[in-house]
């Protein structure tokens, strides 16, 4: 950027060289446009829990800096993206995702939106199981 601005410089001044004053003095007033950095808040990782038999997987993530919410996305296949269900989490770093269905695999990834509403790339993906207990009396049922 400091060679982008320097060239700016030396055209402006070669510039200035063949102008009259009021030339000058429009050339010099101009300012080089000011780029707005933009603060999109980093993805954060993923924990899971799931419980046996309890049909809900627990997602947990840490606290980002400048986030005001939080986007899930998940599906059952694998490579998660923005296209797939999601829900926003708007408080809390928790989300029970319930009524999944046992022995079905979910994968999950997690953005994070700022204040100005721009969302983070995804997170890397995670994935969990709700296995279902087998006890010996539904053994013996089988």
């Amino acid at each position: 950027m400091n060679r982008i601005l320097s060239i700016f410089v030396i055209f402006g001044t070669i510039l200035l060289s063949g102008c009259n004053d009021e030339q000058k003095q429009a050339i010099e007033d101009v300012e080089a446009p000011q780029v707005e950095k933009s603060h999109v808040a980093v993805a954060p990782s993923l924990s899971i829990r799931t419980l046996e038999n309890q049909n809900t997987i627990t997602l947990t993530w840490t606290a980002q800096e400048g986030v005001t919410e939080y986007r899930l996305y998940w599906n059952t296949v694998g490579n998660v993206t923005k296209m797939d269900q999601s829900v926003v989490i708007s408080k809390g770093l928790q989300y029970q995702h319930t009524a999944v269905e046992t022995g079905t695999t979910y994968y999950y990834r997690i953005s994070a939106i700022n204040e100005n509403g721009e969302e983070s790339p995804l997170s890397v993906e995670a994935s969990a199981k709700v296995d279902m207990l087998v006890t010996l009396a539904d053994e013996a049922a089988i």
